[in-house]
């Protein structure tokens, strides 16, 4: 395989930074896409606003030490996540 073009492909160097951030970056992520993408299908936000809002949010919500170690602590993380996932919404809408 060759390697992928980060220019054409910028997610990727937002994955790459969910995997190499602390325990449970991921999950913000993930949380973050969803309510994202949620409000692309929505018709509140462009489809380049997803990106931003991912992004923003995996800046804003670092996971703290434990935040992995229960169901109720991923749980915990996840609401935390798309709480401020939402808050992003606001400024990309459309």
């Amino acid at each position: 395989f060759e390697a992928a073009d980060r220019a054409i492909y910028p997610a990727l160097a937002l994955a790459d930074r969910a995997l190499a951030g602390p325990d449970g970056t991921s999950v913000v992520m993930n949380a973050a896409n969803e309510v994202a993408v949620e409000a692309f299908l929505g018709g509140t936000i462009r489809f380049d606003g997803i990106l931003k809002a991912v992004s923003r949010t995996v800046d804003s919500v670092v996971p703290a030490t434990g935040s992995t170690a229960s169901l109720d602590a991923l749980l915990a993380l996840d609401a935390e996540a798309r709480a401020a996932a939402r808050a992003q919404l606001g400024a990309l809408a459309r």
